[in-house]
């Protein structure tokens, strides 16, 4: 298991480099490029992207061309997809540092951040989806629930009071037929 274990964390030791990084969505954004055009898309000398391309193509990661283009391998771009839910989990660590995901599946725990591309569009739009859903149940269900509740409460403490009031003139009654 510690062999595994190895093995990913010399992957996330490649993945720990902004420039790798972005050099790998770069690719992921246009296929086939050469170190000229990264190096200026990156606003970096063509040694600092050279040097990290070495590390990707040694890695796995990207692949060189007989043309001297670069393009992700099936498992770069297998990578990058992970990556989102690794940006969800690290945008959102205080929240997680307090809160867990309960019951749910790990099936689908380790999906979590799976649509955050695009500035959390997929969360925004999830929530939206569900406060409109509650918003619509309150009105339909709960609004209609809690008037009936409120009814019966105040039923139930009409009853209370009238049987209160019974007990009292009981009481009453007798103290007025011992006094007698």
């Amino acid at each position: 298991m510690t062999k595994i274990y190895e093995k990913v964390s010399e992957n996330f030791l490649e993945l720990a480099s902004l420039q790798r990084l972005n050099i790998l969505f770069k690719l992921l954004e246009r296929s086939r490029k050469r170190i000229e055009p990264l190096a200026k898309e990156l606003d970096a000398t063509k040694q600092e992207v050279h040097r990290n391309l070495v590390r990707l193509e040694q890695s796995g990661l990207i692949t060189k061309d007989r043309e001297g283009k670069y393009s992700l391998t099936t498992f770069g771009r297998t990578m990058c997809a992970q990556i989102p839910s690794i940006l969800f989990l690290s945008q959102y660590r205080d929240y997680f540092s307090d809160h867990d995901f309960g019951d749910i599946p790990v099936k689908f725990v380790m999906r979590a951040g799976q649509h955050w591309k695009n500035g959390n569009l997929f969360i925004k739009m999830q929530i939206s989806t569900f406060m409109k859903s509650y918003r619509k149940s309150q009105q339909i269900f709960l609004i209609p629930l809690l008037r009936k509740l409120k009814m019966v409460l105040s039923i139930n403490t009409l009853f209370r009071s009238l049987q209160l009031y019974q007990k009292e003139e009981q009481q009453c009654s007798k103290n007025q037929v011992f006094m007698n």
